[in-house]
């Protein structure tokens, strides 16, 4: 059992997470994924590469004049990153960059409330998801949209979950949630992925984007040319995060894996004492895999990352825990960030400054940061 100190929590978790001053916790050499590990780190707002052995291979201190570094961050061309980054001036006007470790922007979109997801698209466009204020049966309500963008940040694309309400499996009750004003955020889109390998195209006939919806508890394939919602998992998941589709040259291809929280958003209290990673068979309508601990919780944020070896890389977010199990479950790495978990480097409690602890960290390939110091 994970060793925690017991902190006054919203969330009712009482815990700050221990650790000794690398880190690691559990490192089976040989049967862990090869390459080094970046994450976004509330510490400082940086980015922070690290090798196995909890060792900082690469810090992101810098970020350009009147710019913070956001969420998420993700491996650009050669020892730069991908993220979004947030105005000093006003949080809401962001923009999808790509930054080197001197703090300059390589490459940026034009501004506006990007949040929790982007991809880069083959055509070299960009894909994510804006916030936007919107009225519906007469009520003002902050909506979730995907955007499509070109290269100097215009859009040309965009789709709203809003006007798509009755494609839902549980469209009737969202209509009614928002027009008796349970919420102001109904949707919450937090993830989006793009895919068109050919598993996809021959079940769907076009490519598609996988959504994660969390106040709805809604994981759905989204057509991107027809725009419908093609297929929507059945309701097993609670307040979810980070829902992707395996590429055809992994275990189970196809199949949708995610990470289930365990805590709803939506109206009504429905809540698990733990976090699940689910891989769900479209084909099947079934959960062919799953990850579970008791003491592996993260009521909010969180990712996974599934290699071809069918290890898996998992985000335990809130508490800052980083680790890594194979397809039998058992944990052969495990780390906790020592900054963020420390009480004299970030005294502040959890639920009040520590939300997002690590919102999502990637495995990435050691060439990429390879030669390069902390300074």
């Amino acid at each position: 059992m994970v060793e925690r100190d017991k902190i006054d929590d919203r969330y009712g978790c009482i815990e700050r997470t221990a650790s000794d001053e690398t880190g690691v916790r559990v490192y089976k050499q040989g049967k862990v994924e090869d390459g080094l590990i970046l994450f976004h780190s509330i510490v400082d707002n940086k980015a922070v590469v690290i090798d196995h052995d909890g060792r900082k291979v690469e810090e992101f201190t810098r970020t350009p004049p009147g710019f913070d570094l956001y969420r998420p961050i993700r491996v650009g061309s050669r020892a730069t990153i991908l993220g979004i980054l947030t105005s000093t001036t006003n949080r809401n006007n962001r923009v999808i960059a790509e930054i080197n470790r001197e703090g300059n922007f390589i490459r940026r979109t034009s501004q506006r409330w990007f949040t929790h997801d982007f991809h880069e698209l083959p055509n070299g466009n960009w894909l994510s998801v804006v916030r936007e204020n919107r009225e519906f049966a007469g009520r003002r309500f902050s909506d979730t949209t995907i955007v499509q963008l070109n290269a100097t940040g215009d859009i040309h694309w965009q789709w709203s979950l809003g006007d798509h309400i009755d494609e839902l499996r549980d469209g009737a009750q969202v209509r009614r949630n928002i027009e008796e004003g349970l919420t102001d955020n109904p949707f919450h889109i937090n993830s989006i992925a793009y895919t068109s390998w050919s598993s996809v195209s021959e079940r769907f006939g076009e490519p598609v984007i996988v959504v994660s919806a969390r106040n709805i508890n809604s994981v759905f394939l989204l057509g991107r040319k027809s725009e419908k919602i093609l297929y929507e998992m059945p309701p097993i998941t609670l307040g979810q995060h980070h829902a992707r589709l395996l590429p055809d040259i992994y275990p189970g291809k196809g199949n949708i894996i995610v990470f289930d929280n365990g805590i709803s958003f939506a109206p009504g209290d429905q809540r698990r004492r733990n976090s699940r990673v689910l891989e769900f068979s479209v084909d099947r309508e079934e959960i062919v895999w799953e990850y579970t601990a008791d003491d592996f919780f993260s009521p909010i944020v969180g990712a996974q990352q599934r290699f071809t070896n069918g290890n898996t890389f998992i985000t335990e977010g809130y508490y800052g825990r980083l680790f890594e199990v194979d397809y039998g479950g058992n944990i052969v790495w495990d780390y906790v960030y020592p900054e963020a978990n420390s009480l004299d480097i970030h005294p502040k409690p959890l639920w009040e400054a520590g939300l997002r602890q690590i919102y999502r960290a990637y495995k990435v390939p050691r060439s990429h940061f390879e030669d390069f110091e902390v300074y």
